[in-house]
């Protein structure tokens, strides 16, 4: 356009060339009559909401977010507080860095809705890697929560009724002829066989990978299971607990801990007094009568 423009240009005037001019175009466009209208927003542009109204859309569209993250994990860090802050005012519009900040201080004053009820966030610095402490965030219902488990599994620890008698131990364990448990590390093992069988209802035994969890189930499940009880096996995958069916677990009563718990949603059937199982996670063997 500029070159067909040159072209017509009187060569004795003072060249002048309008085309990249906003204020011209404005012009012309006003001399002709022409309102600008943009094709997504046809009506007039609504003005901006102040920003005590913005943070306020801001926070109620993050707290659904927070609250996912709260239903995944009892203890989140407090990066997934801030994304969850930074996603809210995407649906109000963000005016400065700041703005995270505040509704990152609204969690904390106001705290969050879990299950219907209204819970504070509590924030504190925790070791994290490499050395490094970090802000983590949990709220005041998954404290309740974690506190009534702790008892409720410390109250099972107590109740010995479901154990089974040295006896039945002794003769579970004598029909593994091939298990060695006169080494010091089979020992080791017989220990911990005595303690998740004839403990308390709740039993947790800590090892290290490779360090025989599963093959001192053998003895346990085979005495369970001689005392009449129904024996489920569960672990962090589906993987993993296909593994326990070598310990002598059916493997259609071994699953991944999430279709277990799942499974135990409406029925009654886990609380029978005949109904041991055992998990294995993270290096765990726990056991539960």
């Amino acid at each position: 356009m500029a070159l067909l423009k040159a072209g017509v240009q009187n060569p004795r005037e003072a060249k002048s060339d309008d085309v990249s001019d906003l204020a011209a175009w404005r012009a012309t466009a006003a001399r002709l009559g022409y309102e600008h209208r943009s094709v997504l927003r046809p009506d007039d542009i609504a003005p901006l909401p102040s920003r005590e109204h913005r943070l306020e859309i801001a926070f109620q569209a993050a707290l659904p977010l927070l609250g996912r993250q709260f239903d995944r994990r009892a203890v989140i860090d407090g990066a997934d507080a801030r994304i969850a802050a930074a996603k809210g005012l995407i649906a109000a519009g963000i005016g400065e860095a700041v703005d995270v900040d505040a509704i990152t201080q609204a969690f904390r004053e106001r705290g969050v809705q879990r299950r219907g009820e209204d819970a504070a966030l509590i924030w504190g610095r925790v070791p994290g890697r490499q050395g490094r402490d970090r802000v983590a965030v949990t709220t005041t219902l998954e404290v309740r929560e974690e506190q009534t488990l702790v008892e409720a599994a410390r109250a099972g620890a107590r109740d010995r009724s479901a154990g089974l008698s040295r006896k039945a131990i002794a003769a579970a364990v004598a029909s593994f002829p091939e298990i060695d448990f006169t080494s010091a590390h089979g020992r080791a093992q017989r220990r911990i066989i005595d303690q998740l069988g004839a403990g308390g209802r709740v039993g947790l035994a800590i090892g290290v990978a490779g360090s025989g969890k599963s093959t001192l189930l053998k003895p346990l499940v085979r005495a369970w299971q001689a005392d009449g009880r129904v024996v489920h096996g569960i672990a962090l995958a589906w993987r993993q607990s296909d593994d326990l069916a070598e310990a002598g677990i059916a493997a259609a009563n071994t699953s991944a801990v999430t279709a277990f718990l799942r499974d135990l949603e409406g029925e009654s059937w886990y609380s029978a007094a005949n109904l041991s199982w055992s998990l294995m996670k993270w290096g765990c063997s726990a056991r539960v009568n």
